[in-house]
């Protein structure tokens, strides 16, 4: 028969099985917080995406409007505004050049709400943009006259129709300038473009 000896343990095996399931929490932990910072990046990314595709479809509306016009809108001139926001008018409002003196990137968004017209939709629908925190808005600015003109050989500009130019017949230019928050109201993006239209 044999006999039973007494063993003492350290408890190495414990030590050991702690040890590792405190390792295995804390990668465990570092994943979630890695998780956690690509979640709020995406929803960062998604939400500028929005906001950028929002005021885009917005300087398209406006596009659109100045491109079905037959008649040349007269620019507005800030001075001659009695009363704002945009004039008193309903609508799309063609400011003249450098009228509203602002870069248009940096512009708050109650600049926007006070001197740009704000999407109604574009089409027969006239529906809004779903999921961000306001409608966008647009400003259309004249930018330049140019007057039917040919090149010679040597270079020198002609006026082909002096009596067209005097009567602002040829190309005209305009800024279109556009901004929308996202989901969150202070995620915005500003987007410009340049049009041209021969009246």
């Amino acid at each position: 028969m044999r006999q039973l000896t007494n063993m003492k343990q350290s408890g190495a095996a414990l030590i050991v099985g702690l040890i590792m399931l405190l390792v295995m929490t804390m990668i465990g932990i570092a994943g979630m917080s890695e998780t956690i910072m690509e979640d709020k990046m995406l929803f960062n990314f998604r939400d500028k995406t929005i906001s950028l595709n929002a005021a885009d479809s917005a300087l398209r509306a406006n596009e659109a409007w100045l491109a079905d016009q037959d008649i040349k809108p007269t620019p507005q001139v800030l001075s001659n505004c009695s009363t704002m926001p945009l004039c008193g008018q309903t609508g799309n409002v063609v400011w003249d050049t450098n009228q509203l003196q602002a870069t248009w990137s940096a512009l708050t968004w109650s600049n926007w709400t006070t001197n740009a017209v704000e999407y109604s939709g574009s089409g027969a629908s006239g529906s809004s943009i779903g999921n961000i925190a306001a409608q966008p808005r647009s400003i259309i600015e004249f930018r330049s006259f140019n007057e039917p003109t040919t090149t010679s050989s040597k270079g020198i500009a002609t006026n082909l129709n002096a009596e067209r130019s005097s009567q602002g017949i040829g190309w005209h230019y305009y800024n279109f300038y556009s901004a929308s928050p996202g989901y969150r109201a202070e995620t915005m993006s500003a987007i410009e473009t340049t049009f041209q239209k021969w009246y």
